[in-house]
């Protein structure tokens, strides 16, 4: 290559936004302004978002919050009635953020997560539906072990569920097969299986480039806490317990200096709700939740203790799935005559069986201090508190290998809140419409169930998924050595 195509090269690699190079990967909290769906955001259907925590690298802050986040669809994939579609997809591109003094610059960033989703994100940032009819009830027909012609006879009037067992069993003709169907349709509805998100759908995108000549800013301060409240905060217990007194992998991590009020009004704002109290009631409702891959906003929570005493408080935030969830109990304390409260916050992620207790209970990502994190931004995003300040505690740091599986450095997070200026949401929240008028719902539930009880509902696919889940966990072994 001569020397003046050279020097070309070097200066389209310099001045093109894709190689400008300003900021190390990192990760981008952005809330969304726009609803968006599988069935009705079209290709290069422009949306907006915003920031909720500042993108920072090192000690400055590349976009601060309330920065407005754009892009467009890429592309989308909708379900409909389910004949050539049983998933539905979306794909998102983010492409420039505006700051709040109006000046635009060009972003590179891929989706990487939208928080406490039911739906999966790919490593290429696709947004991947859930199977809607591979749910708890779908199992109740049996499972077919051999092809025959008989499977689609079973197949289209048991409809994969148990109305087909019974019908089969009681002879009770195509008639008695439409009444188990219509009261099984009202018993135990079918997840939607369209991408729906609304706007304060709140994700995680990765930024990886963004211009050379863009701005950066200085960390906002933290607070500047007295010596005595510091050393009293660092000398209390941090230790979470059950009922029984067994230590868990919760622990004290933040801090709210203010009154009942001012702590219940900034979760509001915020985003977060009351839990609701274990009753007949919520737990009939959570179940419903589960078995149609639903949310549940005020789910109740496990009882754990501080000190021998339940939590005074209790708030969580959740999306559209009953399985992950923020959440943090909260504990009222006095210190010298003032009102404070201790918090331990954790996120739920997923459904286990603890085989120990014959129970099902929530588990819990492990960056215990990502947690901690996630509620400082959302009350000072609602704007809500005063710069946070933080307190040392070494004796509370736990290594990744601890025996309660979660990382923490230990420090405390200490929130001095305020009276609440209002939320900076861009807009108000709007829901998508509705993807389905009833009847086509209900065609939708035949084809999608009748579709998974064929390819799925057998052991040939059974076999093949335990042969998948092997070779993902020796992946994740090898993830994890490398590491």
């Amino acid at each position: 290559m001569n020397t003046g195509g050279k020097a070309g090269l070097l200066w389209w690699l310099l001045t093109t936004p894709a190689f400008a190079q300003s900021a190390s990967l990192g990760l981008l909290e952005v809330r969304l302004a726009t609803p968006l769906t599988s069935y009705d955001s079209a290709r290069q259907t422009e949306f907006r978002s915003v920031a909720i925590a500042p993108f920072r690298d090192g000690e400055r802050i590349w976009i601060p919050a309330g920065t407005a986040v754009f892009g467009t669809v890429r592309h989308s994939t909708r379900v409909g009635i389910g004949i050539a579609h049983e998933r539905a997809s979306l794909d998102l591109d983010f492409t420039r953020y505006e700051l709040p003094d109006g000046r635009s610059f060009p972003i590179t960033a891929t989706l990487v997560e939208i928080e406490n989703a039911r739906e999966a994100v790919t490593s290429s940032g696709q947004i991947k539906g859930i199977l809607a009819a591979a749910n708890p009830q779908s199992l109740l027909g049996g499972i077919w072990h051999r092809p025959r012609m008989s499977l689609f006879q079973h197949s289209i009037i048991g409809l994969t569920g148990l109305s087909g067992r019974i019908w089969s069993g009681y002879s009770m003709g195509p008639l008695g097969a439409g009444v188990l169907f219509t009261v099984r349709c009202l018993l135990f509805q079918m997840p939607e299986p369209e991408i729906q998100l609304p706007s304060g759908t709140e994700m995680r995108v990765r930024v990886t480039h963004i211009p050379a000549d863009a701005p950066s800013f200085e960390l906002e301060q933290q607070a500047n806490l007295s010596d005595d409240l510091a050393e009293w905060l660092r000398a209390q217990p941090f230790v979470v317990t059950t009922k029984a007194g067994k230590d868990t992998a919760d622990m004290i991590n933040v801090a709210f200096l203010g009154s009942r009020e001012q702590l219940k009004a900034a979760f509001e704002a915020s985003g977060w709700f009351e839990a609701s109290p274990r009753t007949a009631r919520s737990v009939s409702q959570m179940y419903t939740a589960y078995s149609r891959q639903a949310g549940y906003g005020v789910a109740p929570t496990s009882r754990l203790s501080y000190q021998g005493a339940d939590a005074d408080l209790i708030f969580e935030k959740s999306f559209n799935t009953i399985t992950k969830r923020h959440h943090v109990r909260i504990w009222r304390v006095e210190q010298n005559g003032s009102e404070l409260w201790l918090g331990a916050a954790t996120r739920d992620i997923g459904i286990a069986f603890r085989v120990s207790e014959m129970k099902f209970t929530h588990k819990i990502d492990s960056q215990i201090d990502v947690e901690r994190s996630k509620i400082v931004n959302d009350i000072a995003f609602a704007g809500c508190a005063d710069p946070a300040g933080y307190v040392d505690r070494p004796h509370a740091a736990r290594p990744e290998s601890n025996m309660n599986y979660t990382e923490t450095d230990g420090r405390l997070a200490v929130i001095p809140l305020r009276a609440s200026a209002g939320l900076r949401e861009p807009d108000k929240a709007r829901k998508p419409k509705p993807p389905l008028p009833m009847l086509l719902q209900i065609a939708r539930r035949i084809v999608l169930e009748g579709r998974q009880y064929m390819l799925r509902e057998n052991p040939y696919y059974w076999a093949y998924r335990a042969v998948a889940w092997r070779r993902q966990d020796s992946r994740d072994r090898q993830l994890v050595a490398h590491d």
